[in-house]
């Protein structure tokens, strides 16, 4: 996937690893609404090539995936008791809004994917420290419309990186 090429993701880990200990919560967002009567967009919709997850969550799970390495957990070793997973479905079952609230070992992690029309583009990665700081990358796959990496302090100050 080419979202892990773009040139502020290594900056992204590298804060984030930075300031691994002081993790408390991961939300990655990928929302990107089509219409289902749209030539172009109808195909996201079609089982069994259809799907928020099959076209845009792949990008959200790779997001988590690296995050997850850098943090030292495994994407799959969610805390399978606390979990919250809402799935919306057309009625021929392709999936259209998928968010997941896990739990990886006390860090909290929200993964959210939707393509349905009255959504808004999304597209952001942020890990929240415990001293209430946010490490971002926004645009996290379309890099060319993206502000980079950035830290957002608590005391209303952002740094670029």
């Amino acid at each position: 996937m080419h979202s892990s090429l773009h040139i502020s993701r290594p900056h992204f880990l590298k804060l984030v690893e930075s300031n691994k200990s002081e993790v408390t919560d991961i939300n990655i967002i990928f929302n990107y609404p089509k219409n289902p009567h749209a030539p172009g967009d109808a195909r996201v919709y079609k089982k069994p090539i259809g799907g928020c997850m099959l076209d845009l969550g792949v990008y959200v799970f790779q997001m988590a995936k690296e995050i997850g390495q850098v943090l030292g957990f495994d994407l799959f070793s969610f805390d399978k008791e606390n979990k919250d997973i809402y799935i919306k479905k057309t009625p021929d079952g392709v999936d259209f809004e998928v968010v997941a609230n896990l739990n990886y070992n006390g860090i909290k992690v929200r993964l959210e994917t939707k393509i349905n029309p009255g959504t808004n583009h999304t597209e952001e990665a942020s890990v929240t420290l415990k001293n209430g700081d946010k490490i971002t990358q926004n645009q996290f796959t379309h890099q060319h419309d993206s502000n980079g990496v950035f830290l957002e302090k608590l005391d209303g100050t952002c740094q670029f990186i």
